[in-house]
C-alpha cells in the first residue's frame, strides 16, 4: 500500500468531502469521552496533518487546511508542518482567530453551507459553538469522514480491567454512589450521564489499560436514583472486576451491565422511559460530553442541567488514604530518578547515551519498584535546543548526548500508591551564563510558590505570580500553565486544579484550591534552537493557621529528588531563596540516601549541600 503524504491525504479528503456535499470538515485530538490522550485509533489530527502533540485540531476546507495548538507545541508544530501546506493557528496568540471565528468567517466569504465533524469526538459544547457561528448553515455530525481516507485505522482496543482496593482508594463505590446520588438531590436532577473516563474510574474503583499511560477503559455510565447503567466492552471483564467492590452492598443488584457500542441507542430509549414520569431532569457535563448525546437530548426535548462533573471535583480531593499512599509512591519514584541521575552523570562521555536510552533507562530504575504500573506518560527525554519543545519526544534518530550542557526529563510512573509527575535539568557539562541564569531563576519560581501561604478561597489565578514574577522582570514568560492537577492513579493532568495567569475557560483548571488537593509547579525557559530548562515539583494543598482573617492554606510538598547545584547561580537568589533550597535539599538526602548504595548515598550529600 502506498504511504501518501499530509498534502494527498488532504487531497483525497477534500474529494470525499465534496461527494458527501461538506464544504468545511473539523476534527480534533480526542475521543468519544474528550479524553487529552487517545487511542491510535482515535489520532486523525496526526494522520491527516502529521502533528503528534496532544491538543491540536484541524479545520480543513476547500482551498485551505488549518491546525491549531497551544503553546506547549508551537515549535514542535512549526517542524512537524514544515513539509506540508497547513497552515498553523497559535491559540491565544494576538490576532488569530478561534476555531469559530475562523469557520464564521469561511462559511461568511465562501458561502458555505455545510460543516462537517463526528459528533461522537467533539463535546456538546464545542459542538453548539460551531452551530452558533455558522448561523443558517448544516451540521454533518452523523459520518466520519477520516473512514474513507484512513485506510491502515487500527481497531478500537479494549484490555481487562482491575479492581482498586480501599486500601488503595480510602473509599468504597457505595460510598462515591451515595454522594454523587445526594448532590443529585440537591440539584433536584433525576439522572446523571458520565462520559468522562477518568470520572468512571474514580467512581467504580477500577481501573483499565485502554489508553496508554492513562488506567482507564472505554465506557459510559448512566447513574439514577436506584440504577447504576455501565456501558463498557463486554470482553473487558468490567462485571467481574466490579462485583468484587460491591457484592454484599446494596448497589450490587442496581448495576446492570450493557454493551459499550450500544450506548447512545440505549440512552435515548432509556431517556424516554425515565422523562415519561414527569419533571425528569437529567445532570450532564456538556465540556465532557458528546455533541452525539446533545442531539439526542434535544431531540427527546430533556430539560437538563449542564456543570462541570461533581465527580472531577470530588476525586480531585484526594483522601488520607490516598495522600498517604502518594507520599510513599514519591518516595519510591524520588529514588528511582535519583538514581538515574546518579547514574548519567557518571556515564557520559564514557558510553554512548542518546536521548531515548537514557528515557530507557530511567524506566529501568523506575521497574526496580515491585508497585509500579507503568508510566504516567511517555518520557521527555530532550537534550539542548529539543529541550526548547516543550513535549518533545525523542525518535530513533534523536540526539547524542555530550559531556556539555544540559538534558531535560520530565517523566512519571503509576503505582497502585498513586500518580508522579516530575520534571529535572540535569547538567552534563559546561554551562552558559544565560543558561545558569535562567535556571537559577526557573528554580526560584519553583521555590517561591510552594512556599505560599494564603488565604482559602484562592486559586491558582492568584498564586501564579509566585512562579513567574522573577522571569517577568526580565520580560521573559513560558507559554503554558505553570502547574495542573494529578490523578491518583488516573490521568497525570486533571482538572479542576492549576496554576496559571490567565482564565483559559476549556482547561477548567481556575478552581478555589481546597485541601487535598495535588498540583504541580513547573515553571520554565524555553529559547528555540537553544535549551529548555523545567523544574517540576508536586505539591498537596493542606490547611494552615485558622484565625481572625480567616482559614489560611499552604503546601506540603512531596516530590523527592536533588535539583542540580551545578546550574545555580546564587547571585539570583536572596537570603530566603538560599534557606528554602537548603530546607528542601536537607530533606531530600533524609528521605532519599537510606535506599541507596554508600556510593551513590556520597555523591547524593554533595548534591544536596549547603549553598550560603
Amino acid at each position: 500500500m502506498k504511504i501518501l503524504s499530509v498534502n494527498d491525504r488532504i487531497k483525497k479528503l477534500r474529494e470525499v468531502m465534496k461527494d458527501k456535499n461538506v464544504d468545511v470538515y473539523y476534527t480534533t485530538t480526542s475521543d468519544f469521552h474528550s479524553s487529552e490522550y487517545i487511542q491510535d485509533y482515535f489520532k486523525e489530527v496526526y494522520y491527516i496533518t502529521g502533528f503528534s502533540g496532544s491538543n491540536g485540531s484541524v479545520i480543513i476546507t476547500d482551498e485551505k487546511a488549518y491546525l491549531y495548538t497551544d503553546g506547549r507545541y508551537f515549535i514542535q508544530a512549526e517542524s512537524e508542518l514544515s513539509t506540508s501546506k497547513v497552515i498553523l493557528m497559535k491559540m491565544g496568540e494576538k490576532d488569530v482567530l478561534k476555531e469559530e471565528e475562523l469557520i464564521a468567517k469561511v462559511f461568511a466569504e465562501k458561502k458555505y453551507k455545510t460543516l462537517g465533524f463526528d459528533g461522537r469526538m467533539i463535546s456538546s459544547s464545542l459542538g453548539k459553538t460551531f452551530r452558533d457561528s455558522i448561523g443558517d448553515g448544516e451540521i454533518l455530525c452523523d459520518i466520519n469522514l477520516l473512514d474513507y481516507v484512513w485506510e491502515d485505522r487500527s481497531e478500537l482496543r479494549f484490555e481487562k480491567v482491575y479492581d482498586l482496593q480501599i486500601t488503595y482508594s480510602g473509599e468504597s463505590v457505595l460510598s462515591k454512589i451515595e454522594r454523587v446520588r445526594d448532590y443529585m438531590k440537591k440539584k433536584n436532577v433525576n439522572g446523571y450521564v458520565l462520559s468522562s473516563l477518568c470520572d468512571i474510574a474514580w467512581l467504580l474503583n477500577l481501573r483499565g489499560n485502554d489508553i496508554e499511560c492513562n488506567p482507564v477503559f472505554l465506557s459510559f455510565v448512566y447513574l439514577t436514583n436506584d440504577k447504576i447503567y455501565i456501558y463498557s466492552n463486554e470482553n473487558a471483564n468490567v462485571k467481574e472486576a466490579l462485583n468484587k467492590n460491591v457484592e454484599g452492598t446494596e448497589i450490587y443488584n442496581q448495576i446492570i451491565h450493557k454493551k459499550y457500542e450500544d450506548f447512545y441507542e440505549d440512552i435515548k430509549k432509556l431517556l424516554v422511559i425515565d422523562s415519561s414520569i414527569g419533571n425528569y431532569k437529567l445532570l450532564v457535563d456538556l465540556s465532557m460530553s458528546s455533541y452525539r448525546l446533545l442531539k439526542i437530548l434535544e431531540e427527546l426535548k430533556i430539560d437538563y442541567v449542564d456543570e462541570f462533573n461533581i465527580t472531577t471535583a470530588f476525586k480531585a480531593v484526594k483522601n488520607e488514604v490516598e495522600l498517604e499512599n502518594l507520599r510513599k509512591a514519591h518516595i519510591y519514584d524520588g529514588v528511582a530518578v535519583t538514581k538515574f541521575i546518579y547514574w548519567l552523570k557518571h556515564n557520559i562521555g564514557k558510553i554512548e547515551i542518546t536521548e531515548k536510552s537514557a528515557a530507557d533507562k530511567l524506566y529501568e530504575f523506575r521497574k526496580e519498584c515491585k508497585s509500579l504500573i507503568g508510566l504516567s506518560f511517555d518520557t521527555i527525554s530532550a537534550y539542548g535546543g529539543n529541550a526548547a519543545m516543550m513535549h518533545y519526544e525523542a525518535g530513533k534518530d534523536c540526539a547524542i548526548l555530550k559531556p556539555k550542557g544540559m538534558l531535560l526529563v520530565d517523566s512519571g510512573g503509576h503505582y497502585f500508591e498513586g500518580t508522579t509527575d516530575i520534571t529535572r535539568n540535569i547538567v552534563l557539562g559546561e554551562l552558559s551564563d544565560k543558561e545558569k541564569m535562567y535556571y537559577t531563576l526557573t528554580l526560584k519560581g519553583m521555590l517561591n510558590l510552594s512556599d505560599a501561604k494564603f488565604l482559602y478561597g484562592c486559586t491558582g489565578l492568584n498564586l501564579d505570580i509566585l512562579a513567574r514574577g522573577s522571569l517577568w522582570k526580565l520580560g521573559m514568560d513560558y507559554k503554558c500553565g505553570t502547574g495542573h492537577g494529578v490523578g491518583y492513579l488516573l490521568s497525570v493532568h486533571e482538572a479542576p486544579n492549576g496554576f496559571r495567569w490567565r482564565k483559559v475557560p476549556e482547561r477548567n483548571d481556575g478552581c478555589v484550591l481546597e485541601e487535598g488537593m495535588v498540583t504541580t509547579i513547573e515553571p520554565g525557559v524555553y529559547i528555540e534552537n537553544e535549551f529548555g530548562i523545567r523544574i517540576e515539583n508536586e505539591l498537596v494543598c493542606k490547611k494552615a493557621e485558622e484565625n481572625e482573617y480567616g482559614q489560611f492554606m499552604e503546601f506540603e510538598t512531596i516530590t523527592f529528588c536533588p535539583v542540580d547545584l551545578d546550574a545555580v547561580d546564587t547571585k539570583y537568589l536572596d537570603a530566603s531563596d538560599i534557606e528554602m533550597l537548603n530546607n528542601y535539599n536537607k530533606i531530600v538526602y533524609e528521605k532519599i540516601s537510606p535506599y541507596l548504595n554508600e556510593e551513590e548515598k556520597e555523591w547524593l550529600g554533595k548534591e544536596t549541600r549547603m549553598l550560603s
